[in-house]
């Protein structure tokens, strides 16, 4: 006698789970224009500009702002730069994101050049609207779009930003944070960090505008490297908003 029997099985396959979004926060006296440099194909890329302060708020109330007027989810991967990097941290401590990466930025303000922290506690009566006559041509040609934004940043704000980051207590490293910072930046002294994951040679606080291809390569690395075995996600046009 002959039994035939019919086995089925059911494979479930999981597709690779990438981002919802990038979210790329600049620097002090920067926009969304910082990230020109660097193109993310394959994810959608939300490249932001600071808010309206308000001179009253401390850094957590503009960030909890910052969060909400963006739509910022625990599905987003944020990038800062420099204050953005500050920034991003405070997010993720009440929304936690996939991945937190900082870029020339740091956890305390402890990591800050004691120079720039002296200029912070001066920023109330330095002269900063100076900023705004010094000559373009003067000025590499590589770096007078970051003279441009800084010129065409409210004077008030980066007064404000200044004493808020003065005041800061700091934010604790998270699980999923990701640190990338050059050896030669002057704001954020490369010795004076205590934990760099992807050290950039001879980088400097700028390295994010003027070492673009780098910096994406750095990034693109941490991310695959989060995504496990998934990698990377297929080549596409990233979007900008």
């Amino acid at each position: 006698m002959t039994v035939t029997v019919t086995v089925t099985v059911t494979v479930t396959v999981t597709a690779p789970t990438w981002p919802t979004r990038l979210v790329l926060v600049p620097g002090l006296g920067a926009d969304r224009r910082l990230f020109d440099h660097l193109e993310l194909p394959g994810f959608e890329v939300l490249r932001t500009s600071w808010i309206t302060h308000d001179p009253r708020e401390d850094l957590a109330t503009y960030a909890a702002r910052f969060a909400r007027h963006y739509g910022l989810t625990s599905a987003d991967t944020l990038i800062g730069v420099s204050m953005g990097g500050i920034v991003a941290g405070i997010i993720a401590q009440t929304i936690p994101p996939r991945q937190l990466i900082r870029i020339s930025s740091c956890s305390h303000i402890d990591q800050l050049s004691p120079f720039i922290s002296m200029f912070s506690a001066l920023s109330a009566i330095a002269p900063l609207g100076l900023a705004r006559y010094l000559p373009g041509p003067l000025i590499p040609q590589s770096r007078r779009l970051l003279l441009a934004m800084f010129k065409q940043t409210d004077m008030g704000f980066i007064r404000w930003a200044c004493r808020a980051i003065s005041r800061w207590p700091g934010a604790p490293r998270t699980q999923s944070a990701v640190t990338i910072h050059g050896t030669a930046d002057r704001v954020f002294p490369f010795k004076l960090q205590p934990q760099v994951d992807v050290a950039i040679a001879g980088g400097s606080h700028l390295m994010v505008f003027e070492r673009g291809p780098e910096v994406e390569a750095a990034l693109l690395a941490q991310l695959s490297r989060a995504n496990g075995s998934a990698g990377l996600p297929p080549r596409q046009s990233s979007a900008s908003s």
